[in-house]
């Protein structure tokens, strides 16, 4: 099969997609699609490509030559479908440690007694702002639920059935969040409106950083930090996103502490913090840049 071909005798030269694409006088994105399956070349860019990878036609076009068996298709497919299953878990969890956050920063700034129940719109009874912690337990069950979806596609499902089940247990937590902070943000006292929704940034971006990490985000073109180099280089996507995972993430949590404590109508400056993270993520990919280019010229 071209594509399943393609991958496996560049990979076999020791070329990048950007380093093909260079001899062949094409961008990086149309080889992508060729191994994609998206798009093919036309015929004098199919000459051109077996002069750049030493082979024939009838060998880039034919059956598969990189030796992998039915079984190992079977294997390859479900390997995709546990990482997709994976990565909608980490997804749901961590926008579950969002809303506990959430529920953190109302305590923080609502006033001691607030509204605990209504009736037909009307409210019927007051409480402490304690109370707003049992809402806790609603996320806690919502992450539970998404946990035994996640065995459940894990043992008996596909990439699709996967992806159905945990974003529909997505969808109703973002739902129940965007009802808490209807309800409740409305009884924020004016002077607090700034650092509360400043902790709530910090407590999202928290979160953004943490899903960068490649223990939970593997290489892809829409989340991460995606440049040249770490689209093209497996082990620089991996060391690139783990220091931004980290950077970031120590920022956002020291933001938001920092909201949380000071309460300040200036809460939206200490976001200047995150130049740091963005500092050191731009070194150490000009290092990572750097070990790259060393080892092609080796």
């Amino acid at each position: 099969m071209f594509k399943d071909n393609l991958i496996y005798l560049r990979k076999k030269k020791g070329l990048t997609q950007r380093e093909l694409a260079a001899r062949l006088f094409v961008t990086r994105q149309a080889v992508s699609k060729w191994e994609l399956g998206v798009t093919e070349p036309d015929l004098q860019t199919l000459k051109r490509l077996c002069e750049a990878l030493d082979c024939t036609t009838e060998t880039l076009l034919g059956d598969r030559i990189d030796g992998q068996s039915p079984a190992d298709g079977e294997r390859a497919v479900t390997e995709k479908r546990d990482t997709l299953n994976r990565i909608m878990l980490a997804c749901t969890l961590l926008f579950t440690a969002f809303c506990m956050l959430t529920i953190a920063m109302l305590y923080r700034y609502l006033p001691e007694t607030i509204p605990a129940h209504w009736t037909h719109g009307e409210i019927d009874r007051y409480g402490d702002k304690a109370e707003i912690w049992m809402l806790v337990s609603a996320f806690a069950i919502f992450a539970g639920v998404d946990i035994v979806v996640f065995v459940i596609c894990k043992k008996y499902g596909d990439g699709k059935s996967a992806a159905l089940g945990h974003s529909i247990i997505l969808l109703m937590i973002l739902a129940f969040e965007l009802f808490v902070l209807i309800t409740y943000m409305r009884y924020v006292p004016t002077e607090y409106l700034i650092p509360a929704t400043a902790s709530e940034t910090a407590a999202l971006t928290l979160v953004i950083f943490a899903g960068v990490s490649p223990r939970i985000m593997p290489p892809n073109k829409v989340y991460g930090v995606k440049t040249r180099l770490t689209l093209d280089d497996r082990d620089a996507w991996r060391k690139v996103n783990a220091v931004a995972a980290i950077s970031g993430g120590i920022t956002s949590a020291c933001v938001f502490a920092a909201c949380m404590i000071f309460a300040s109508k200036y809460a939206y400056a200490a976001f200047a913090a995150y130049l740091i993270p963005a500092i050191i993520v731009c070194v150490y990919h000009k290092i990572q840049s750097a070990r790259v280019k060393r080892k092609q010229g080796n």
